[in-house]
């Protein structure tokens, strides 16, 4: 099994706009490396969850699959979403001839909006539903004018120059996902996105193994196979065992229904949708993202409604328990969606009343165990029905073990890049893959920023490229710099310390203070004049003629932190402020 060197996980920040946290180094120059073969570039989505970006280039031209984000971490105060570090892919724009799209959901569409910006008049391709997601993003920032879309459907081929690309249907939890099958000029590769094998999918559009079979008769260059269930064995459930589950559980419930689900499970949601008709339930839909993305799917033809079953979220009051269903988001706990705030009593047109039905058909996300854990104890309380943690109202989009083997028998690669997944989920797959008889030597389990180069002969890690993670906050467009993210880091754990001083212009000497204001944290009275004292002598001790403002106050913030520690075993935020007069 093949690996880079360095192992060690990318660095969280840097110092560089847009903000990023720059890894490799990047030639800069569109073309002015020549290799012998297929240069596949993973930008994201390896050794983590999120961020898909990948890079595939022959000398003189690239395509792009996936372009996606992932949700900041907890430590990560204030960022809204974390995107791909596009540095390498502008160096080489000249190159780019598409970006093509495998599905719809956040993590592998969501960056797109930022690249528009910095790789103007790409051409994008995507299935219909894809299509109008990303028209909905790009039109939240005023870019729909910015890109060329080109919608296709599976079995569509695409061809741009040194690349083929056929579009394979594959089932996933989001409607119109594919794999792509990139023919290039040293043999084909497989790109299979997210996917699970449904025999019993709720569209009935079953994956396309037989295209699959196809490709691997003729023979593969290379599969780049989702691994984020690697770690689950046999099969997944199907939507249509979900169906079952969710009919059971929701026959009979006297009080309102209320269902927590994926704002992008389209297929889920028509599934709930088609249940609460057939009970006689008005359907209200509660979260902008649920709103968007049924809309979406309604204009594109993934659901179908009348518009006589649906009533507004603030009509719901008016509607008898018994004949009303809520779908909602909320089912990761975040403080701020729908359904926790009806468990807070904090929404405006729902209460939650004994009586009531509340079920998640979802997954807790790792790392969210403790907000839906809170969330679930909060139902209880109101004397709600709750089904949770049952693995029957929900099926992963995901392949388990026995789909990944599956595709690899069928396509029958030379080359093997487990992607999409935790290092833990790209070694297990490629354990799979061994024992599937493909070599050890075949086998690459890359990280971002790490370039394969294959070709008929052999594969090998090129030197890593530029890449990273920019953070994005509110609306902005423009990364937040890592001082900024530390600051709030330190407000948020330490409080803040503002020290007022006031010099003399003629010799330096203090007129005043320091006088000492904290918030945050609380501090005793003669604990805080231990600590102005000291500032005083310190900083009296330490003074030099002719110091400019900007160099006062960094002796000042050093002197102050030094004392909070040492007097209060603080490390708060400091800002001292010198006047001079």
């Amino acid at each position: 099994m093949s690996q880079p060197k360095n192992e060690k996980s990318p660095r969280r920040g840097s110092k560089s706009r847009p903000q990023r946290q720059p890894q490799g180094n990047s030639s800069g120059q569109p073309g002015a490396t020549k290799f012998d073969g297929i240069k596949i570039t993973p930008l994201g989505g390896l050794r983590e969850i999120g961020m898909n970006v990948t890079c595939y280039e022959t000398s003189k031209h690239m395509i792009i699959v996936d372009c996606g984000l992932m949700f900041p971490e907890e430590t990560q105060l204030g960022v809204d979403v974390v995107i791909p570090d596009f540095t390498y892919i502008v160096a080489n724009a000249s190159k780019v001839q598409g970006l093509f799209i495998t599905h719809g959901h956040e993590d592998h569409i969501g960056a797109i909006p930022f690249l528009v910006r910095q790789v103007p008049k790409l051409k994008i391709f995507a299935t219909r539903l894809v299509a109008g997601m990303i028209r909905h993003r790009l039109k939240e920032r005023n870019l729909e004018n910015a890109v060329t879309i080109i919608e296709v459907a599976a079995k569509d081929r695409v061809n741009v120059n040194d690349f083929s690309v056929e579009f394979i249907a594959v089932n996933h939890s989001i409607a119109d996902a594919c794999a792509l099958a990139i023919d290039t000029p040293h043999g084909v590769i497989i790109h299979t996105g997210d996917f699970k094998i449904d025999y019993t999918p709720v569209d009935g559009r079953v994956i396309d193994l037989p295209s699959f079979a196809r490709y691997g008769e003729n023979g593969v260059l290379a599969l780049l196979s989702d691994s984020t269930n690697t770690e689950s064995v046999g099969m997944s459930a199907t939507e249509g065992v979900v169906r079952q589950a969710l009919d059971e559980e929701i026959e009979g419930c006297k009080g309102k229904v209320i269902v927590s689900a994926f704002s992008s499970n389209i297929h889920r949601i028509q599934t709930l949708m088609d249940i609460a008709k057939k009970f006689g339930r008005k359907i209200a839909f509660d979260g902008r993202s649920i709103l968007n993305n049924t809309r979406i799917a309604r204009e594109t033809g993934y659901m179908h409604f009348e518009d006589e079953d649906i009533i507004p979220i603030k009509d719901t009051k008016g509607i008898a328990p018994q004949k009303l269903m809520i779908i909602t988001t909320g089912s990761q706990g975040e403080s701020l969606a729908a359904l926790p705030r009806m468990a807070n009593d904090g929404h405006a047109h729902v209460k939650i009343k004994p009586g009531d039905t509340i079920i998640f058909s979802s997954k807790t996300i790792p790392g969210n165990e403790r907000s839906v854990s809170k969330l679930v104890n909060q139902l209880f309380l109101k004397g709600a029905r709750v089904v949770y943690n049952n693995r029957r109202v929900h099926a992963s989009g995901h392949a388990y073990q026995e789909e990944q083997k599956t595709m690899i028998n069928l396509v029958r690669p030379k080359y093997f890049i487990p992607i999409h997944g935790e290092y833990r989920h790209l070694y297990l797959h490629s354990e799979l893959a061994k024992s599937m008889n493909i070599p050890d030597q075949n086998i690459f389990i890359l990280k971002n920023g790490q370039p394969l180069l294959l070709n008929e002969k052999e594969g090998k890690v090129l030197p890593e490229e530029v890449n990273g993670r920019v953070f994005i906050d509110g609306s902005s467009m423009e990364g937040v710099e890592e001082p900024v993210l530390m600051d709030r880091r330190s407000l948020g754990s330490q409080g803040i310390a503002v020290v007022h001083m006031a010099i003399s212009q003629k010799d330096g000497e203090l007129v005043s203070g320091p006088n000492l204001v904290t918030s945050g944290f609380e501090l005793s009275a003669q604990t805080r004049k231990e600590i102005e004292d000291e500032i005083k002598e310190i900083f009296s001790s330490t003074y030099e003629e002719g110091k400019t403002q900007r160099l006062l106050r960094i002796d000042a913030r050093r002197i102050i932190r030094k004392s909070m520690k040492k007097k209060a075993d603080r490390e708060p935020l400091v800002l001292p402020v010198i006047t001079e007069i």
